[in-house]
């Protein structure tokens, strides 16, 4: 079908591309389904639970969300996919997460428990991203395929600041040291807002992936996206709080190989080196550290 229409994410080919992840490992050469037998299956869940991982004493409960709204906002039985999730830095208490279904949860008890705030919404697809201000626990942002949606009253109401279609929002960041600007990367390009979230600008046409600040200096911003010419992922760095951004190419990847691609990216930072970020490319790239 899809090599004669435009492919468009939905439910459908999510669910499809989950289901073919697991049943691909008992494919034959022919494409058929060999299943392993009761007898294996049952002996590789008994080496599985009985497995011991040395220095592991985590332990570990769900906690929830069990309310499941279909994307018709009607009550279902399946499972409540995390996408999502984001903790208010000033009142740790209060937390968000955003679910497979399309819905945005909240909670005031740092997680324990969790109820619905976005039931009237229409995401256009699973909530991919969530961001909460970190000074502020009732202004918080999520974003989906319909576009970034807004509230100002934790959650009791919501405005779709950003409209689109099929726009897979990536990552939405509220610059700590001034919540009047808030940047989404998204996959039609880099936004940036400098009046809190009400009207955006488009930086970038190509996909992003990925936008983080630097933990000592927020005016100081990263950020993985797309070039589709040379097909690749490329990072860049702006020291003006997104306002401008420089291409910073030295040691990065590159590849001359025909059968490249880039599936996207991901940026990790930390308090406990400001200096040292780490950038992990998908598809046939590598990750990097740079300091």
């Amino acid at each position: 079908y899809f090599s004669k229409h435009p492919f468009v994410k939905s439910y459908h080919t999510q669910y499809y591309k989950r289901w073919r992840r697991n049943a691909i490992l008992y494919c034959d050469a022919s494409g058929n389904i060999i299943l392993p037998t009761k007898e294996s299956r049952m002996q590789i869940d008994s080496e599985y639970r009985n497995k011991q991982t040395p220095g592991t004493q985590a332990t570990w409960s769900s906690v929830g969300p069990y309310q499941v709204i279909d994307n018709n906002g009607i009550p279902g039985n399946g499972q409540a996919n995390i996408y999502s999730v984001d903790q208010c830095v000033s009142n740790t208490a209060i937390m968000y997460c955003g679910t497979e279904p399309g819905e945005v949860y909240k909670s005031m008890d740092g997680g324990d428990t969790w109820i619905n705030v976005s039931a009237s919404l229409d995401f256009g697809s699973g909530v991919t991203a969530v961001e909460v201000d970190p000074n502020n626990p009732d202004l918080v942002f999520a974003g989906g395929n319909a576009g970034v949606f807004r509230s100002s009253d934790g959650g009791s109401t919501w405005t779709n600041v950003l409209p689109q279609t099929n726009f897979n929002v990536n990552e939405i960041l509220i610059n700590p040291a001034s919540s009047q600007l808030v940047m989404a990367a998204t996959d039609k390009g880099l936004y940036r807002s400098s009046d809190g979230g009400i009207t955006w600008t488009q930086l970038f046409t190509e996909k992003s992936y990925d936008i983080k600040c630097n933990p000592a200096d927020p005016s100081k911003i990263y950020l993985v996206k797309n070039n589709p010419t040379l097909i690749i992922c490329e990072f860049f760095i702006s020291l003006d709080s997104g306002a401008t951004w420089t291409l910073q190419s030295n040691g990065w990847y590159s590849s001359g190989d025909p059968a490249r691609n880039d599936g996207g990216a991901r940026i990790g930072v930390s308090p406990a080196n400001p200096n040292r970020v780490y950038a992990y490319l998908i598809g046939r790239s590598e990750e990097h550290t740079s300091e």
